[in-house]
């Protein structure tokens, strides 16, 4: 029964938005299913029971009416998260991002 609470509570509307979002070495993002779907081949490396892991982590940690964003780079197989964005962030920062 506490399972079933807990998994209640991580469906609630309370915790906000956790995007993944997958970025090729020229920049460009993959950020539909579709897009992603093309191109997964790419990114095989990444481990998807540890990024999904993650996922639910970060949903509890997302702060409500923020979002957070798991970006994962082709460009030397790295995964970075990004907690609590304000409203104003654009996915595009992340290349951005990416260098710092």
């Amino acid at each position: 029964m506490a399972f079933i609470r807990y998994f209640h509570s991580m469906m609630n509307s309370e915790f906000s938005n956790v995007q993944t979002v997958y970025i090729l070495q020229t920049g460009e993002q993959l950020i539909s299913r579709s897009d992603f779907e093309q191109m997964k081949d790419r990114f095989e490396w990444v481990d998807k029971k540890m990024l999904l892991t993650e996922m639910l982590h970060l949903r509890t940690l997302t702060n409500p009416g923020c979002r957070s964003i798991i970006a994962v780079y082709e460009d030397g197989k790295a995964i970075k998260t990004f907690l609590n964005l304000s409203a104003d962030f654009h996915p595009n920062d992340l290349a951005v991002q990416r260098a710092s």
